[in-house]
């Protein structure tokens, strides 16, 4: 798309293609006109340019349509833009965090190779501040899906998202904070023993050599006994060893079962897997949310616990936030918000109608059992590009 100054939009012209605000965040469908006003609003609201592959026209192309927009005025599309613009800015903070968190261990493990050194009072006080701001902005965190960076590795971006599902799932098991604390900081160094291991190793598509899983296997051991030389707690230090170990005793380092692998260690484990479903690899693409959580319920009583992976399900729902979805209807959005009382149904910002044309007002929609709309299905790769192309 190209970028247009928003000095140069005419007013009361409409522009024949969608305009957004940036790559995902639709700003004026093509019936809806360029106000005077819509062009102060944004100049305030600090955007100075949009992208658009559209052109200008005199009238919107389904005059119906625009007659009825009309009737509506300025104060709808106002609203809606400011919702918009809300929602934008609140995504924007959680993605710049998750970024901060990416640098932040980036530098950790830096420092750890460079100097043999890791600061733990700092590493508390940032899981502390992440956690905070978890509780404030978690539906928006919980959009890890969308999360992506090309700058950081893929151990250092997993155990970040690792660390914010962590996070959520201690939260809503209302462990004490000082608990969240030690799984949160275990859950960001979980892979701290990885870093002395040759990415080729993790990251290839080829079977591994006896070698090379060996050395895979003894990953948690290194970051137990570098994390204990670092004066980390028993707690931290135990359940960066145990995140590997599966109830059934398939895991690694120990093959240890049920009770005797560490409660955090179970957290992580789910978490982990997890984020390892929904993240794009080299040799494999990510899959969807739904499908990961589907992934794990195969699992439950198997390799993961089931209190955990009940919380997971009762805080992602079956269709986790950022997921796209087809309804019964025959309309599709994206799911913006779980409701812990039922799982299978979601509230999804509506972006498509039944015959393809975008929503200008993206409504929300609350799926409902039975007798409501319902999700029937999570969109392919295929028709999620499709439908961010007519956004």
């Amino acid at each position: 798309m190209k970028s247009v100054s928003v000095s140069n939009l005419p007013s009361n012209s409409y522009i024949d293609k969608p305009v957004f605000l940036d790559e995902n965040y639709i700003l004026l469908s093509p019936d809806v006109p360029v106000t005077e006003e819509l062009k102060n609003r944004l100049m305030q609201w600090g955007y100075s340019r949009v992208l658009t592959d559209g052109i200008p026209t005199e009238a919107p192309p389904v005059v119906a349509m625009a007659e009825a927009d009309r009737s509506s005025g300025d104060e709808e599309t106002t609203a809606i833009l400011n919702k918009d613009v809300k929602e934008h800015e609140h995504w924007e903070e959680a993605f710049n965090t998750y970024r901060e968190m990416n640098d932040f261990l980036s530098k950790i493990f830096e420092r750890y190779l460079e100097k043999g050194e890791i600061n733990r009072g700092i590493i508390f006080e940032k899981i502390r501040d992440l956690s905070t701001f978890i509780k404030d902005r978690r539906k928006y965190m919980l959009r890890i899906t969308d999360m992506h960076t090309d700058k950081h590795s893929y151990i250092v971006s997993q155990s970040v998202k690792t660390t914010i599902i962590s996070l959520v799932l201690a939260d809503v098991m209302k462990l004490p904070v000082f608990k969240q604390i030690d799984v949160g900081t275990a859950a960001l160094l979980h892979e701290i023993g990885m870093i002395k291991i040759p990415e080729r190793i993790y990251m290839s598509n080829k079977p591994l050599t006896p070698e090379e899983k060996k050395a895979i296997a003894a990953h948690p051991v290194l970051g137990f006994r570098i994390l204990k030389e670092m004066g980390f707690t028993m707690p931290v230090t135990r359940a960066v060893l145990e995140s590997h170990e599966r109830i059934d005793g398939s895991g690694y380092p120990r093959g240890l079962t049920g009770d005797r692998i560490s409660f955090y260690s179970k957290i992580i484990a789910v978490a982990s897997s997890y984020v390892a479903i929904v993240s794009r690899r080299p040799f494999r693409e990510a899959l969807d949310g739904h499908t990961g959580i589907m992934d794990l319920l195969k699992n439950v009583g198997k390799q993961f616990d089931e209190q955990v992976i009940k919380v997971l399900v009762y805080t992602l729902s079956i269709y986790p936030i950022g997921t796209y979805v087809a309804l019964s209807d025959g309309s599709k959005g994206v799911v913006v918000e779980s409701d812990p009382n039922n799982p299978r149904h979601p509230i999804v910002k509506l972006l498509a109608k039944e015959n393809g044309m975008p929503y200008r007002d993206q409504p929300i929609l609350k799926t409902k059992k039975d007798d409501g709309i319902q999700i029937v299905r999570p969109l392919t790769r295929k028709e999620i590009e499709t439908l961010q192309k007519k956004e």
